[in-house]
């Protein structure tokens, strides 16, 4: 490192960070600091540029500061990112260098020796030297045994301790790894743990306007038992701020599917919150809440859904645009903006391979998807059906309909005719249409698809695997119906299209699978198959009309599908 002999002005003002008033700030900051023997540590929100001017300031003033003040300085990654892409950052003062400098040069082999990408290995290092000095007290890893293996004999050497949380059936586990109680108090509970002070958690608008109505009550409740138990973190409570309405709503949705999954049993009867024992269960279940870790576990997932969902929405412009369509003129900016959104929660729902995701999108072409649309217009346009749309139903909203029956098609192997049919029989198409039993095109009850994603999870697994061949990984229950219904408030428009037909599509595979039904792909004439579904779908295996609608449904019953 290189040596400074002599220096003509303070070394804090030799620091440039890029941005003057970023600048500034750290500058003021770092005069208080420096010389404060009480203070360990500052929490900074920067950018990726400024972290490594600030770490480049550190390494060449780096004796100077020793010098002067007995004290090393050194950088931890928090690992909560904003929105805007700044990072929370521990600058802290190390005065035990060498016993520092060798656990580092530990992690660094040991994190070398792991079969990971380099990225992976970045983030695993940050994360392992942040357990080792005191800066966290757990994190979560999704690796391979071998690899996990290497890293539970280091946590046993270091005094940490190391839990299986999952396994996968792809042969990767979940580990957390934590610091021992009765350890000396970590920094992060000094400067972002538990204080006595409590924020303000933000809450989403739709929320706020809904407070009391029937199908939001998940979600408030969600709210009103982390801004109880985990207010009084403020590191957590700055990340939740920061997110978009959107995000906030997945992450409640995030922490009420992770309660569901680990009560299983209350599927059998109600899992609804407004049952004060199932209330009482999740409140001490979200008080026990390692909350960094869950943060930290959701930003995983997102990343890998908003990179998914992006994925598919790119190939479906490209395969429209290469026949001189335009996805957007024909599903609208609502139908895009909901294609996107419900995407992110199917993927967070649902764990698919990347190459999965690819393979099958790119089998929705223009052609298919045109096919299914012009009959449906036609449908509307010229017949009086009992499964036609109502004519107010425009051909926006049919086109984003049918959109979202062939992505579930393709990706869950449900006959998008039978999707359409069922559509046809409970609504007429309509998404708005809303009831205290049933909402969204699908009309979905609180006792249709959760009960499966909740308490059969494997349901899913083991058709995909069988039916489409290939591997997916279950997450958590993330789909509320907060999100399929019309909240009948002015301003909050009716739920969000994908999800209203993912959940009916889940609810068929739940059905299917009661039945005895092994492939729900492909459904045009298997007229008993038909009449059993559509009356179990309904809830009443003896209501024949029903049954007898889908059967005969002319989505199912067409020469204008063949050829």
């Amino acid at each position: 490192m290189e040596k400074i002999p002599f220096l003509s002005k303070d070394p804090i003002q030799d620091l440039d960070l890029r941005n003057d008033s970023v600048e500034r700030k750290v500058k003021s900051l770092l005069e208080d600091f420096l010389p404060d023997p009480e203070r360990r540590s500052i929490i900074l929100n920067l950018g990726q540029d400024s972290i490594r001017r600030l770490r480049d300031w550190i390494e060449k003033y780096g004796d100077w500061i020793e010098d002067k003040y007995n004290i090393r300085l050194r950088i931890v990654e928090t690992g909560f990112v904003k929105p805007d892409g700044t990072r929370d950052i521990i600058v802290m003062k190390d005065r035990d260098i060498d016993e520092k400098d060798r656990k580092e040069e530990e992690i660094r082999n040991l994190v070398g020796s792991l079969n990971l990408p380099s990225s992976i290995k970045d983030e695993l290092f940050l994360s392992l030297r942040s357990l080792v000095n005191g800066t966290r007290d757990s994190a979560i890893f999704n690796l391979n045994p071998n690899n996990a293996n290497k890293i539970a004999e280091w946590a046993k050497r270091n005094g940490l301790s190391v839990e299986i949380l999952s396994k996968y059936q792809n042969g990767t586990i979940d580990i957390q790894v934590t610091r021992h109680k009765g350890r000396v108090n970590s920094v992060q509970n000094q400067v972002m743990s538990r204080t006595t002070q409590r924020y303000d958690l933000n809450l989403p608008e739709i929320l706020r306007v809904n407070w009391n109505n029937l199908y939001a009550g998940g979600l408030v409740n969600s709210f009103i038992a982390l801004e109880r138990f985990h207010s009084d973190n403020r590191a957590f409570v700055e990340w939740f701020n920061s997110l978009s309405d959107h995000k906030k709503l997945m992450f409640l949705s995030y922490i009420l599917g992770k309660f569901y999954s680990a009560y299983p049993r209350l599927s059998a009867t109600s899992p609804e919150l407004w049952d004060k024992d199932v209330r009482n269960q999740f409140y001490t279940f979200v008080s026990r809440l390692d909350i960094q870790s869950q943060t930290e576990k959701f930003q995983i997932h997102l990343v890998r859904a908003e990179r998914q969902a992006e994925m598919v929405v790119d190939i479906l412009e490209r395969n429209f645009r290469a026949k001189g369509a335009d996805l957007r003129m024909i599903i609208g900016d609502k139908g895009m903006k909901e294609l996107r959104e419900g995407l992110n929660y199917t993927f967070m729902e649902f764990v698919f391979r990347d190459e999965d995701v690819r393979k099958l999108a790119e089998g929705i072409s223009y052609e298919y998807f045109n096919k299914a649309y012009r009959f449906v217009l036609d449908l509307r346009d010229r017949s009086s059906h009992r499964h036609s749309p109502k004519d107010n139903i425009s051909d926006q909203q049919l086109a984003r309909i049918v959109l979202g029956t062939t992505i579930t098609e393709k990706f869950f192997g449900v006959d998008r005719r039978l999707m359409l049919a069922i559509i046809g029989q409970e609504t007429n198409f309509d998404e708005s249409a809303y009831g205290r039993s049933g909402v969204g095109l699908t009309q979905q009850t609180r006792m249709g698809w959760i009960q499966f994603s909740i308490k059969f999870p494997n349901h899913y697994i083991d058709y995909l695997r069988n039916v489409k061949e290939i591997q997916v990984d279950y997450n958590v229950s993330m789909i509320t119906r907060a999100f399929l219904a019309d909240f009948s408030t002015v301003g909050i428009d009716e739920g969000n299209f994908l999800l209203q037909i993912l959940t009916g599509t889940l609810t068929l595979i739940g059905k299917a699978r009661e039945l005895g039904i092994r492939d729900l792909r492909d459904m045009e004439g298997r007229r008993k198959e038909l009449y059993e579904l559509g009356a179990a779908y309904n809830g009443h295996p003896i209501n024949k009309d029903y049954g007898r609608n889908i059967a005969s449904s002319p989505f199912l019953n067409s020469k204008l599908w063949r050829g």
